[in-house]
């Protein structure tokens, strides 16, 4: 059961090619899919294009255990989740505030807890 799906974009960590370049953070596009159904199916997917028949990446719902609204460097709107078993948290950016809630209520539809 498909409870909610659209793009949204993804921050990640990219290792330039040059010496001392250090880390860089970019953003990419992705089609988002919150997937319900019984609890361990239960997850936030995403590929690069609707007809993806395979998840570029994935996280079980039950490993989510906070996500967050917040406002990027330049205003964007943004969630964070933090999820049990990754290094960091994963950022997303919806295209306007209403986008972003509506993500959330999706997630806690599925029994995230969110702040």
């Amino acid at each position: 059961e498909t409870v909610c799906f659209g793009f949204l974009e993804l921050q990640l960590r990219r290792q330039p090619k040059e010496a001392g370049a250090g880390v860089c953070w970019q953003w990419q596009k992705f089609f988002f899919i919150a997937k319900g159904g019984r609890h361990h199916e239960r997850c936030l997917g995403w590929c690069l294009h609707p007809n993806c028949e395979k998840w570029t990446g994935h996280i079980l719902v039950q490993k989510i255990t906070q996500v967050r609204s917040v406002r990027g460097k330049s205003g964007e709107a943004c969630l964070v989740l933090q999820s049990e078993g990754q290094l960091g948290p994963t950022a997303l950016k919806a295209r306007h505030s209403r986008e972003r809630d509506e993500w959330k209520d999706a997630l806690r539809r599925l029994g995230v807890r969110c702040s």
